[in-house]
């Protein structure tokens, strides 16, 4: 199947013209406002066409015939759609296969494809038939993102509903830490045919600098806090910027319980001070609960809610409707100034220039910010209060079901085998120390006979304390089990998890203010 047709020289053209105008030019010929050939004329249609199509003659589609009627092609584009809904969409290649796995099934042979799998041509001819699919990047998110269930949503909502309960939109604010990378991406070139290496000179690093954005469900952005990678804070490293903005440093360059603090008294308290009852909402991480935070909230009338784990690329507004224009339009800054002479001569973008392009990217934004915030905070459901918004991005709620025929059964093969690599594999087996004398090698049938001349080793299990490193706090011990035969990077696992589990225990509830 060749992949674009070519005429051959001196034949006759071939349907130059638009449907619009076949249609235009037979309405003309029917209300009898034209003759046939002052029609044919005005729209430069041929007489023989205009003779044919009010005669209904040749109404069939010109060409091979698909290999595939119009019902199971239908019925292939929505299995399409129901796979990429459970999270498992597929590649060209996937699709290729699935049909080649149908027509086995089926018992069929297509002469046109080679080894009954359809080829590069016929996937594009597919995705022409039908505009309703499209060839997209997708965007990876963790299993734990793909669990949340629809009563983890409802229970979120409906303390989220409670505690918002009164509560203006202008008083209620989402905060969210982000960064700004000094690389401006890769953009498409013009260049020779062929070519495999196509080369851009321009500078560019992993380096990034933190900055914590808030607003409200109205639309209004409170100043920017920046976080900069440095022991020390310059004063150059702060003119130009954004009125109002204020700067910090960091010796890793993101946020911590101080730095947070100090956000939240400095740039945050100060916009809502005195104005009544608000919320603030944001993630659940450890550096964002602090104490002396809550306590603030709680002298400001402040509820201050997180939201439920693994969420924020549903539930989030800054995540879902402020942050990818933005960066966007950060890295079209970027790419210009690098193609500046003064951008040109660093290999990183040094911290006394930032101000002033954040400055540019904040007026960039300026007409544009208000909207996408506020349509941020309608599709995750918070203002006004949608708790459908989140609902509807569940799998399970999309309401997409596989017919159980032939078609219908290639891709549930298709979307069990992805499921089953994804989620039904084993887990992490637990790792044993191997008892060999120094320059002595040990082979995996060793190992099995050990095991069955030995058999079950009884664990011999002590405790290890673990003191806290202030005096004054002597009485508060953590006491692990550890096995003789464990390593001493288990012991080191299990004290961390004892750890992570007490954190864990002591989280408030996603939805709920923080007391």
């Amino acid at each position: 199947m060749p992949r674009k047709v070519k005429r051959k020289p001196g034949t006759r053209t071939y349907q130059n013209y638009s449907e619009h105008n076949l249609q235009m030019c037979l309405k003309s010929i029917r209300l009898k406002l034209m003759s046939q050939r002052a029609a044919s004329n005005h729209y430069k249609v041929p007489r023989s066409t205009i003779k044919n199509k009010l005669k209904n003659d040749h109404g069939k589609s010109v060409g091979r015939p698909t290999v595939f009627s119009r019902e199971q092609e239908l019925s292939f584009a929505q299995h399409c759609v129901t796979l990429a809904n459970y999270g498992f969409p597929l590649i060209p290649y996937d699709l290729k296969m699935t049909i080649s796995r149908y027509l086995n099934s089926k018992g069929t042979q297509v002469p046109q494809f080679k080894n009954n799998i359809p080829g590069d041509d016929w996937v594009s001819g597919f995705l022409k038939r039908h505009p309703e699919l499209s060839v997209k990047f997708s965007a990876n998110i963790k299993k734990t993102r793909a669990n949340i269930t629809s009563s983890d949503i409802n229970d979120y909502m409906d303390r989220l509903e409670r505690t918002l309960s009164g509560i203006p939109p202008s008083r209620i604010y989402n905060y969210d830490e982000t960064n700004l990378t000094d690389d401006p991406g890769n953009k498409k070139v013009i260049s020779k045919r062929g070519s495999k290496y196509v080369e851009n000179i321009c500078n560019s690093s992993k380096s990034a600098i933190s900055l914590m954005f808030c607003g409200n469900a109205e639309g209004h952005v409170i100043p920017t806090y920046v976080v900069y990678k440095a022991e020390s804070l310059w004063t150059t490293w702060t003119e130009g910027g954004p009125p109002r903005t204020r700067y910090n440093r960091t010796k890793s360059g993101w946020f911590d319980s101080v730095t947070f603090e100090n956000w939240f008294e400095t740039v945050f308290l100060k916009e809502v001070e005195g104005g009544g009852p608000s919320a603030l909402i944001g993630d659940n991480l450890a550096s964002h609960i602090n104490e002396r935070v809550l306590r603030l909230c709680d002298e400001h009338d402040i509820k201050f809610i997180c939201l439920p784990p693994n969420t924020t690329h549903i539930s989030q507004p800054l995540d879902i409707a402020f942050f990818r224009p933005m960066k966007g339009a950060w890295r079209e800054l970027l790419r210009e100034w690098k193609k500046t002479k003064h951008g040109s001569c660093f290999s990183t973008l040094p911290k006394d220039v930032f101000p002033r392009l954040l400055a540019k990217l904040m007026d960039k934004l300026e007409f544009t910010k208000t909207q996408n915030l506020q349509s941020g905070f309608a599709k995750a459901g918070i203002y006004p209060i949608n708790r459908q918004k989140l609902l509807d991005r569940l799998a399970e709620n999309k309401n997409c079901t596989l017919d159980e025929d032939l078609i219908g059964q290639a891709f549930l093969d298709r979307l069990q085998k992805e499921r089953e690599d994804f989620i039904g594999g084993p887990g992490k087996p637990r790792k044993k120390k191997l008892q060999v004398l120094p320059g002595n090698s040990i082979s995996y049938e060793d190992l099995q006979q050990a095991s069955v001349d030995t058999g079950p080793v009884a664990k011999n299990k002590k405790r290890k304390v673990v003191s806290s490193s202030s005096s004054d706090e002597s009485d508060i011990m953590d006491f692990v089990d550890e096995s003789d035969s464990g390593s001493e990077e288990d012991s080191d696992e299990n004290v961390d998890n004892l750890h992570a589990d007490e954190v864990e225990a002591n989280e408030p509830q996603a939805g709920e203010p923080n007391l």
